[in-house]
Formats: C-alpha cells, sequence, structure tokens
C-alpha cells in the first residue's frame, strides 16, 4: 500500500496530542465536538531524540500530510482535516487567501467507510471500503479527477475511474497529480502532466516548439487514465513527486517517470539523450514518458550486487526517490542537497545523486518508509523510526 508522507517532528507532536488530550473539533453543524485520544489511528510515543522516535506508529495509510494541512481517518472510518485550506483542501467548504482552520470532520465523507486518506500538495483524496476514491481542493490541473479542471473543488467528488475499477491503494506524495492501485494490480493516474509524469505517454505543454497534446490544450489529464506496464508485471506501490513518479512491480523492479532532475527517474542510468529537448539524462528537461525500470547500473553505485535487489516499496519527494527492498535496506536517489538520501552527507556530486544505501541504525531491517518534500522517515524493526533531511523548523 502506499505510505503516509510524514515529517518526523510534527508527527511525533500530533502522536503526542492525540495519545494525551481530547481534540476539539469543528464539526460544522455543532460548534464543537470532542475527538477523543482512541478514535484517531494513531500509537502513542514513549519519548524521542534528535533524529529518533521512538513508540509505535499503529497504521500508514489513515495520516497523511500535505502542504501545510493534514488528514487522517478516525477510527469510525471518517476523515478529519486540519490546516491550510486557501483551495479546499481541508474538504469542508472553506477556502480563501492564507486560510486555516482547526480540525473538522469532512462530513461529505461520512458514512463511507473510508479506509485511506492522501494527502498531496493542494488537494486530498480518500478511499471508501467499497474501492471508490473521492478528491477535494486545488483542481488547476485536473487533479481530482473528476473530468474539469475547476480550480478548485471545495468538497470531495468522485474521481472517474473507468467502470469496473476498484481502487485498492492510494498514491502519497507532495504532488499535484495522483494515483491509485486497482485491486488487479493496474495502475491509473490523472493530474499534472507538464513533464510526463502521469506516464501516460504525453507531455501537456507546448514542449520545445511542439504543440500541447491533450485535450483542449489542457496542462493535465482530467480523468483517470490506465497506465502501461510491462507484460506481466502489475503494480505494488506508487508514490507521486514534485514531477515524476514511481512505482514497484510484483518483479521487485522500480519504475519511474517524468522529470530526470538530479537522476530522480533514472538513477544515472546510461539512457539515449531526450528526443525533443536533445537533453542528457539526469537534467530538468530529460523527460520519461511511461514507466521505465531502474537498472542501477551507473558506474557510481557502490551497492553490492546491485542489480539483484527486490523492492516492495518506492517513495518520491520533491526531487528525489527512495525504496524500500524485500530483505529491508533502504535505497535513495535524486537530489541530496538536503541530506534526504540518508547518506551522511548533502553532496549533490554523481556518487549521492546515484542510488544509494540509507547509513539506517546497524543491524536493523527497515520496515516500512515515507517521504516528503525533502524529508523521509522509515520504521526500523527494533528501535522504530529514524527521519532525516531538511530540518528547516524542526521538521
Amino acid at each position: 500500500m502506499a505510505k503516509a508522507p510524514w515529517t518526523g517532528l510534527f508527527l511525533a507532536t500530533l502522536m503526542v496530542l492525540f495519545s494525551t488530550h481530547p481534540l476539539l473539533v469543528d464539526s460544522g453543524s455543532q460548534t464543537e465536538t470532542e475527538i477523543h485520544s482512541n478514535e484517531i489511528r494513531l500509537g502513542t510515543i514513549a519519548n524521542n531524540s534528535p533524529g529518533q522516535v521512538l513508540g509505535h506508529i499503529d497504521t500508514h495509510d489513515t495520516l497523511s500530510i500535505g502542504k501545510q494541512f493534514a488528514c487522517a481517518v478516525t477510527e469510525n472510518s471518517s476523515v478529519v482535516c486540519w490546516g491550510r485550506t486557501d483551495y479546499g483542501q481541508t474538504g469542508i467548504g472553506v477556502t480563501g487567501v492564507q486560510a486555516y482552520h482547526n480540525m473538522t470532520y469532512v462530513n461529505a465523507l461520512n458514512g463511507m467507510g473510508i479506509v485511506e486518506v492522501s494527502a498531496h500538495l493542494e488537494h486530498a483524496c480518500g478511499l471508501t471500503s467499497q474501492g471508490a476514491v473521492y478528491c477535494w481542493g486545488h483542481n488547476n490541473y485536473g487533479q481530482i479527477g473528476n473530468g474539469q479542471i475547476t480550480g478548485t473543488e471545495l468538497t470531495p467528488t468522485l474521481a472517474l475511474l473507468p467502470q469496473g475499477v476498484v481502487a485498492k491503494s492510494l498514491s502519497q506524495g507532495p504532488s499535484s497529480h495522483t494515483c491509485i492501485i486497482s485491486t488487479d494490480g493496474d495502475l491509473y493516474c490523472w493530474g499534472n502532466n507538464n513533464r510526463g509524469q502521469v506516464g501516460n505517454g504525453q507531455i501537456c505543454a507546448n514542449w520545445y516548439g511542439n504543440s500541447n497534446p491533450c485535450n483542449n490544450g489542457q496542462s493535465g489529464i482530467v480523468v483517470p487514465e490506465l497506465i502501461s506496464m510491462p507484460l506481466g508485471v502489475t503494480v505494488t506501490s506508487v508514490s507521486v513527486g514534485g514531477e515524476h513518479t514511481c512505482a514497484t512491480g510484483t518483479d521487485g523492479g522500480v519504475y519511474c517517470w517524468g522529470s530526470d532532475m538530479n537522476c530522480r527517474v533514472t538513477g544515472g542510468d546510461t539512457v539515449t539523450d531526450d528526443p525533443i529537448s536533445g537533453s542528457s539524462g539526469c537534467s530538468w528537461d530529460h523527460i520519461i514518458l511511461s514507466p521505465r525500470k531502474l537498472a542501477l547500473s551507473n558506474s557510481e553505485v557502490t551497492i553490492q550486487d546491485a542489480g539483484n535487489l527486490s523492492f516492495v516499496q518506492a517513495v518520491s519527494g520533491w526531487v528525489f526517490t527512495c525504496a524500500m527492498t524485500d530483505s529491508g535496506d533502504g535505497v535513495c536517489w535524486g537530489a541530496n542537497t538536503e541530506s534526504q538520501q540518508g547518506i551522511g552527507n548533502n553532496s549533490n556530486e554523481p556518487f549521492a545523486v546515484v542510488p544509494t544505501l540509507i547509513q539506517g541504525p546497524s543491524g536493523e531491517s527497515m520496515t516500512s518508509i515515507t517521504a516528503t518534500t525533502a524529508q523521509v522517515c522509515a520504521m526500523y524493526d527494533q528501535t522504530g523510526a529514524y527521519c532525516w533531511g531538511d530540518n528547516w523548523a524542526g521538521n
């Protein structure tokens, strides 16, 4: 399943709050409603120390943090959101310049049995127990998936999945596009596609003299589209980044597409120059238009037997990507200016932007990983959660 994008200290603060105090929630029709600590499916926290969060994180799908807003699934399968709501990203019908709101039930989702929530850059989505997807917030690129580019959708709106498609997992990540995995293991994506990040073989932009091929010259894909994977490969995880997307397949491979800035898509593999821009790999205008399997073939890659790694989860930040192997190792590639790769430095030299092993706690295995703009957090099997990357304002 897709994993929620936490930031370390913010997550810890939320967990302490949820486990020790009742939360005052504006329910819309009522003045105040208390949500008690046992209604939010988050674990308690024992203590913390720099770089490490000790305690239990109950689930990876019930809390998600976007750009200055967050949403969570409650124990009764409702959704609460709070924070910035300029574009209606809290789902309660409130908008305005630099508008913020306290924690509030997303009433339009009541009774739908929400099992997962994902907060992206300025929009969010919820997955029902029946496999339907509802999205809300900024819709300037069609990221809501309702067939329109409307600017904003202030309350949850049904994403128009093809008939018969049942979603089982939502993408996570700091993006203006959205993906889901179906119960058949197929991948569907929609939204901003200015750098091919949807993965349908198009760029929705006037690109190097080529006219925009997308519907009515729009900047995004407005309804979910099936993304072609290699024959026989279905998708096990998906994560959406700034202008790229990565997924893992049943063959153990990591597949990425979109803008290859800082090698975030190709990992520095040898690739042909972009046929439109003429740019070489690892540059912003080198575009991969459909899922491409990472080969980990760059000479700077120092991982032993890298070509035989089997990946089970991929996560995307703004300009970097990480993935977890079936043996519990973590690997990152792409930008490292904020130490977001977890390799002990903030170098952006070739040795650092190619796939590199995360320097996790010795002798432990990673059990899950998540990323946001320039931060990463991972759970380890003995000592719990570790976070690294941009630490501006104590992230």
